[in-house]
């Protein structure tokens, strides 16, 4: 019985470590897999930042390069704006009185001057007014004489001193109708001395209050105005004015006099400028400074109402820089692709594409730091860095 017993015990002893060994065979050790699993992963990572493009593909896009080098670039504060005109440039044209318009002699579009006739009223007692004037210039007539021999009989002690001043009051009270009519014929723009002759009219001419363009017409003939009707509207842009709004930090980089280049939105590619005549004291709702700038120059083809993106100019700075085609931007990222030659094993040009941090533009150009260290004559992709990029991220997806 003893003898089963350790026959058995050896047997099992021997299954045991038949089955370790087996397991320390088939089993790789934890040093060989990881080091193998870490060389796949840099071989998988170098290889989706290198772009890879045929002779033919650099041929067609034509590639050029240039490298990273020192510039003077502007600092410029960027801000948003908008044209407008001022208040004392912007008129209704009204008429004084009430009537029908017989004639308009303008439309919109047209540029007209200050004074100038724009449209005619007319009105049966626009007559009137000009007969109650002749009448009472008439009247004057003889109460000034009536005066005068009141004066001669008080004089001589023949006249009562009563009749006297009678004659001088009535004399007084007709000179200030005169007066008041006299002032209704000049707002009507109708001559004193032209109903004293007789020559009696029933239109009277709208004039324009100011050089300007004619923005809008409200009216047209045969249609019956008063003072609270517009005719028209008519607004000078020869003092345009570009008004953005600063930010408290920003504040002490502008100054009265100070020069803003800006941009209109419909037009992004040609500059104009202004010159800063105000600043307000006190912040807006936003805590924000209104800020005016006069627009300088040309004014032709600038509306009212247009958008700007103004530029500040504060500065200059020498930064290692690099054209804006260069540069692609990816997820919220710069990315810049630098030559690593041509392959002849595989027949392929290559390009390792780095991340940079763009900082300052200027014009066509930024400020770059890369992220890792890049040999400073390193040819850098200019023309053809976008079609690089598209074929770099067009591969990503295959596997190989």
């Amino acid at each position: 019985m003893k003898n089963i017993f350790n026959s058995y015990k050896i047997l099992l002893l021997f299954a045991v470590s038949s089955v370790q060994l087996f397991a320390c065979q088939s089993k790789p050790t934890a040093t060989t897999e990881d080091a193998h699993n870490h060389s796949h992963e840099e071989a998988g990572a170098h290889a989706e930042n290198i772009a890879e493009i045929t002779a033919e593909q650099f041929k067609t896009i034509a590639v050029e390069y240039t490298s990273i080098s020192s510039r003077d670039l502007e600092n410029k504060l960027k801000f948003n704006g908008a044209l407008i005109i001022p208040n004392e440039r912007k008129a209704t044209i009204n008429s004084v009185y009430a009537g029908s318009i017989s004639s308009l002699l303008i439309k919109q579009g047209d540029y007209v001057k200050q004074g100038q006739v724009v449209a005619r009223i007319s009105n049966p007692e626009f007559i009137q007014v000009q007969e109650n004037y002749a009448s009472v210039s008439s009247q004057i007539d003889f109460a000034r004489k009536e005066v005068e021999r009141q004066q001669l009989l008080q004089q001589g002690q023949a006249g009562a001193l009563k009749n006297l001043q009678n004659a001088e009051a009535q004399l007084k009270a007709l000179r200030a109708q005169q007066a008041s009519l006299r002032k209704q014929l000049q707002l009507m723009g109708i001559g004193a001395n032209q109903v004293e002759n007789g020559s009696l009219v029933n239109t009277i001419s709208v004039k324009s209050p100011l050089n300007g363009y004619i923005t809008q017409l409200n009216s047209s003939i045969g249609n019956f105005v008063d003072p609270s009707v517009s005719i028209a509207s008519v607004e000078d842009n020869s003092n345009l004015i570009l008004q953005i709004n600063l930010f408290e930090k920003d504040l002490p980089q502008l100054k009265l006099g100070q020069k803003i280049e800006f941009t209109l939105a419909n037009n992004p590619s040609q500059s104009h400028w202004a010159q800063v005549n105000m600043i307000n004291k006190s912040l807006d709702a936003n805590r924000t400074i209104p800020v005016h700038a006069s627009v300088l120059g040309d004014k032709s083809g600038l509306v009212e109402g247009m958008q700007a993106v103004a530029y500040v100019h504060s500065g200059s700075s020498t930064q290692p820089s690099l054209p804006l085609e260069s540069i692609i931007n990816e997820e919220g990222k710069d990315y810049i692709f630098i030559d690593q030659g041509f392959d002849k094993a595989e027949g392929v040009y290559k390009f390792e594409k780095v991340e940079v941090h763009k900082g300052l533009t200027d014009g066509n150009y930024a400020a770059v730091t890369p992220v890792k260290t890049i040999n400073p004559q390193a040819r850098i992709v200019t023309k053809g860095a976008f079609f690089i990029n598209a074929v770099l991220s067009g591969s990503e997806g295959h596997e190989h």
